[in-house]
């Protein structure tokens, strides 16, 4: 035999191998359909008849709402109200207020949030530079109170709040008329905008000047004491970290 025919049968056998493997799996696979064929077959009817039956539903009037995902409902669950304020996000505004405030002085902090059905989550402080900061007025630097709206628009955010601290200890605060009239300004930019104006002691009033929003605080460490006056019940060891920083 010569090479060239030796060569040829191995050819045919390596075709032939090649050829049973394929029969193999076309075999193979034809049991898997066959197998899975009623599978198929009972997902896709049931699929229709789950059609049909919302269908048949909505005809008769009883269609069931659509269920909430849970990742959503999670996040706006017992989120009532136009703004709500974590308690969280009121001790980092005190915190950054209160590092001028221990100095005498009055400073200001926009607090940012998202909307979400209806409902404005605060999510975020800022605090812009301020061009005039005494112990009796603070003004804020527009271009720096500028960048800071930027950032929030980038963001999706909106302002929530506008918040100022009075430099001295008291168990109870009040707006001045210069506030009331800064927080008209706000509004009539914004809408639905409060203003918080706190004391050295973590005790702090939410007020408006023409705007009604529901507001709802929610999470721990937070009293309150009289209609729309509030006290961080943790105070004295944010004072001391704030001391300790300066």
């Amino acid at each position: 035999m010569d090479n060239s025919t030796y060569e040829d049968i191995l050819g045919v056998e390596e075709i032939l191998k090649t050829y049973r493997s394929v029969l193999r799996s076309l075999a193979a696979n034809l049991l898997r359909a066959t197998a899975l064929f009623p599978l198929a077959a009972g997902a896709a009817i049931t699929k229709g008849m789950e059609r049909l039956l919302h269908v048949a539903d909505r005809i008769e009037g009883k269609a069931p709402e659509r269920a909430v995902a849970p990742e959503r409902e999670k996040v706006v669950r017992g989120l009532e109200g136009d703004i709500v304020l974590p308690s969280q996000i009121l001790y980092e505004c005190y915190t950054l207020l209160l590092f001028n405030g221990e100095r005498g002085k009055e400073d200001i902090a926009i607090i940012g949030g998202w909307e979400k059905d209806g409902t404005v989550i605060a999510g975020t402080v800022h605090q812009p530079y301020c061009s005039v900061s005494t112990s009796t007025r603070a003004e804020v630097d527009y271009d720096s109170l500028a960048g800071h709206m930027k950032l929030l628009r980038f963001c999706g955010y909106k302002i929530v709040a506008v918040a100022h601290i009075h430099p001295w200890d008291s168990e109870d605060v009040h707006p001045s008329a210069r506030d009331i009239a800064t927080q008209r300004r706000w509004e009539r930019l914004f809408g639905n905008v409060i203003g918080i104006v706190f004391t050295n002691s973590g005790v702090f009033r939410i007020f408006t000047a023409d705007a009604k929003p529901d507001v709802r605080i929610i999470g721990k460490d937070v009293e309150k004491v009289g209609d729309n006056l509030y006290r961080l019940s943790n105070t004295e060891e944010v004072r001391r970290w704030v001391r300790r920083k300066r």
